[in-house]
């Protein structure tokens, strides 16, 4: 992929638990001019746990969710690229522009803030949403942030405790003798035996990286199970 290609449509998808949990599908290459544009999103929410029982069940109940898709030109866009990504122009129907998806998301952010942070400027504490997901911080938070940037929005997002289930998974298997395939989300998720059918769909993705986050946080409180 060359650097200076960006995205025309895209898929974000997330779960909120007090972290997002994002997962962006590129539709196809767009003007080198522009940067990442979105089309879907969904998130969930983690609330304070006691026990592990009542995380675990709570991590598998969904809250709220929020998708949308983002209009772009198809003409612009690499048909190798939307063909890869499997982009569908009967489901594109109805999509939005993308200020108008920026401001939904930005209110729906705003609504699961859960991290305070302290303003430099003006001293006084202000809350952001948490994000987290497969791969984000090489690829997802960037997008994202270039979106709201574009349009002159607040990312209402703590950009320092992103969660990543790619480099967990990393660590989980620093110096074991069993390996996984490689340390995409897919590659993790059957290694794990978690079905991965519906994959490089972004809704399903976030959803598959909750399954693949239960499943470290389940191996990181017993690391005998991974030899």
């Amino acid at each position: 992929m060359s650097a200076r290609k960006n995205y025309g449509g895209q898929t974000m998808a997330g779960v909120l638990r007090r972290v997002m949990v994002c997962s962006p599908k590129a539709a196809g290459w767009a003007d080198p001019k522009r940067t990442s544009r979105w089309r879907e999103l969904s998130y969930y929410r983690e609330p304070d746990f006691t026990t592990a029982e009542a995380q675990h069940a709570e991590l598998r109940r969904e809250l709220e969710a929020f998708e949308r898709k983002i209009a772009f030109d198809v003409a612009k866009a690499d048909p190798e690229a939307l063909a890869m990504n499997h982009f569908d122009a009967a489901a594109w129907k109805g999509a939005l522009p993308e200020r108008q998806v920026v401001d939904e998301f930005g209110a729906f952010l705003n609504r699961h803030r859960s991290v305070e942070l302290v303003s430099q400027r003006t001293g006084k504490p202000y809350r952001v949403a948490r994000l987290g997901g497969h791969n984000v911080v090489a690829f997802d938070l960037d997008r994202v942030s270039a979106m709201f940037k574009r349009h002159g929005a607040f990312f209402p997002v703590d950009f320092r405790s992103v969660l990543d289930t790619r480099y967990g998974g990393v660590w989980l298997f620093e110096g074991k003798a069993e390996q996984p395939k490689n340390f995409k989300l897919t590659g993790l998720a059957e290694h794990f035996g978690i079905p991965t059918e519906g994959a490089h769909d972004a809704l399903f993705d976030v959803r598959l990286s909750i399954a693949l986050a239960r499943r470290i946080v389940e191996l990181w409180a017993a690391p005998r199970a991974v030899a």
